[in-house]
């Protein structure tokens, strides 16, 4: 599976309250005496979400990648759009299936509604990523190699992929600027994602709520990372062998793709590969 606009200055006083409050914290603690609110807004930061998990056979991890800046106008976008529809949150699953405020909505209503929501994200995100890793291949391979000890799971191999595909492009096209990642909180196994990226790119993911309905100072991005996680879970069932046109996708999949994106899956041949480069993933001996 795979694909391959900027705003005016704002002042930090413009800032949507739902941005991230820990971003000015970590823009004084890189810059120190040389922090400055503007240098603030060139901080990269990456939000990301799961689908999937044991009942589907394989785990989706995706996000999007943009400015500080970016994102505080994106938030603006998105709570105007959410207070037109008389909506306090989003999840794509509610939308998708007419739960919760979509239930008594039209066919009509939802295709405008997420047309909108989808230029939104085309304005103001910069690039979409995507990691898929299957499970009955990341369980095979494990026996064979020391996969899970060294990886946790398969959300955290998932997680780190999609980070390691955004901090890839933040370094080819953002050389030297740094990159913040904030995932969805609450999904098991989010120590061992906290583990295994501390390990391997020497930096913690932060874990952060989408709603208010989950927790304080909800983090309005994720909700959009929840938008795109959803859509690549949703390809990955209706169209495994990825043989589908894409006229004959859905129509909210068909928008998220024209945004620049690097959307991939592990094979098993890709797992073994990587277990034989890894020098922390051992090939287990024969009892």
């Amino acid at each position: 599976m795979a694909s391959r606009a900027i705003p005016t200055a704002v002042q930090c006083s413009q800032i949507p309250h739902s941005v991230p409050f820990v971003l000015e914290h970590i823009g004084r603690a890189l810059w120190a005496r040389g922090y400055t609110s503007q240098g603030l807004f060139t901080l990269l930061t990456c939000y990301f979400d799961d689908a999937g998990g044991v009942d589907h056979g394989y785990t989706v991890v995706a996000g999007w990648i943009a400015s500080v800046e970016q994102w505080a106008a994106f938030t603006k976008d998105w709570e105007d759009l959410l207070s037109e529809y008389g909506l306090e949150s989003f999840t794509m699953k509610e939308c998708a299936q007419w739960q919760g405020p979509f239930k008594c909505w039209c066919e009509d209503q939802r295709k405008l509604f997420i047309r909108r929501a989808c230029q939104i994200l085309k304005t103001h995100v910069r690039y979409g990523f995507a990691s898929i890793v299957q499970h009955a291949e990341y369980q095979r391979v494990n026996e064979a190699y020391t996969l899970k000890e060294y990886t946790k799971s398969e959300y955290a191999l998932a997680g780190i992929t999609a980070v390691r595909a955004a901090s890839d492009w933040a370094a080819r096209n953002h050389p030297g600027i740094p990159m913040e990642c904030i995932f969805h909180q609450g999904t098991k196994g989010h120590g061992g994602l906290s583990d295994l990226m501390l390990e391997e790119l020497k930096f913690s993911p932060i874990f952060r709520s989408a709603s208010e309905q989950e927790g304080p100072r909800p983090v309005i991005p994720l909700q959009v990372a929840d938008f795109l996680a959803y859509e690549v879970r949703k390809v990955r069932k209706d169209d495994p062998s990825e043989t589908r046109p894409i006229e004959k996708h859905r129509m909210s999949l068909r928008m998220l793709i024209s945004v620049p994106n690097d959307w991939g899956q592990y094979t098993e041949q890709d797992l073994i590969e990587m277990c034989e480069r890894h020098p922390r993933i051992e090939k287990r001996t024969a009892n």
